[in-house]
């Protein structure tokens, strides 16, 4: 291969290269919620008044999550109570005990999950608030990869055998949470060195960067 031919293939090759990693980046801002403007604030040392609200909504997740559960639940005792006549039901606890023990249980289990989520995210508003009250961005440059945790479901997902997902971008040992759309969106790239743009103390993204690209 000549000289000329040797040039273009690597023109054509570090062309590809841009051209995909300009696209996993797109991926990744659409999947995450930021822009490149944001990200350039980020790497300027600040958080983009416009990533506020996405943090916020970040931090009160553990409580929404769990409000919804919560609902889902009283619902369906609702219908039950509703549309089952009183002695019907009363005749099924003497037939299946375990259906009282159970519904008993998984109340419990809702209500504790409430109080959990209520803590985590009254702890991590906290954090943000002192993040957003002249803190800056961390930026951490280092392999990052995906992390799944799944735990029982509670409510009405515990009646269904569902499971709870949790998704994270893991970066120095450090668990950053994500969408299940960002952990789908990276899982691909999982290994990766990337900047990682994300809060100081509440530890929420701001921003991901890949800085040099491999396939998992």
């Amino acid at each position: 291969m000549n000289t000329a031919n040797v040039y273009r293939a690597n023109t054509v090759e570090m062309t590809y290269r841009m051209e995909s990693g300009g696209d996993v980046q797109a991926a990744l801002c659409a999947a995450n919620g930021f822009t490149v403007e944001e990200m350039t604030e980020n790497r300027l040392g600040r958080i983009a008044p416009t990533q506020v609200p996405r943090l916020i909504a970040a931090a009160s997740q553990p409580f929404i999550k769990a409000l919804m559960v919560v609902g889902g639940w009283l619902i369906f005792l609702m219908i039950i109570y509703t549309f089952i006549p009183s002695w019907l039901l009363m005749i099924l606890r003497r037939i299946v005990p375990i259906l009282g023990f159970s519904g008993l249980a998984i109340t419990l289990s809702v209500g504790v999950a409430l109080l959990c989520g209520f803590f985590k995210s009254a702890w991590t508003f906290a954090c943000l608030a002192l993040d957003l009250n002249g803190g800056t961005p961390v930026c951490v440059e280092a392999r990052v990869s995906t992390s799944m945790s799944t735990e029982e479901g509670k409510g009405m997902d515990r009646l269904h055998g569902d499971r709870d997902e949790s998704h994270f971008y893991v970066v120095s040992n450090i668990y950053v949470p994500v969408t299940r759309g960002g952990y789908e969106a990276f899982r691909e790239y999982s290994g990766s060195t990337c900047k990682v743009y994300m809060t100081q103390r509440s530890q929420l993204l701001l921003a991901i960067e890949p800085t040099k690209l491999k396939r998992a």
